[in-house]
């Protein structure tokens, strides 16, 4: 876990590790810090689906569904026609997550 941190934290690293730090994270229990990781990681790569897909479902397994907006909003933005943005929206509709 701890090499995964150091490569998802290098400055020139790519969003698929980034990714698979926040998987592990959660396989080991550790959704909150998971989530705390990917919304630093959605810093750096504001439009990477997989980490906003994520972001979104960990948010919804810890029950913090009013920290959805701002995933949502961002993957709206490019993403809307794809159908787990659809199917988030429908779930969430951004003026009733504010």
């Amino acid at each position: 876990l701890v090499y995964l941190e150091q490569g998802a934290r290098l400055i020139n690293s790519q969003p698929l590790y980034a990714y698979i730090y926040a998987i592990a994270l959660d396989s080991m229990g550790s959704t909150d810090r998971s989530i705390e990781f990917l919304y630093e990681a959605i810093e750096t790569w504001p439009n990477q689906f997989d980490l906003l897909v994520t972001l979104i479902s960990y948010l919804e397994k810890m029950g913090r569904e009013k920290e959805i907006f701002l995933p949502l909003s961002l993957l709206q933005s490019f993403a809307a026609n794809t159908p787990e943005v659809q199917g988030f929206t429908r779930k969430y509709p951004l003026e009733t997550t504010q």
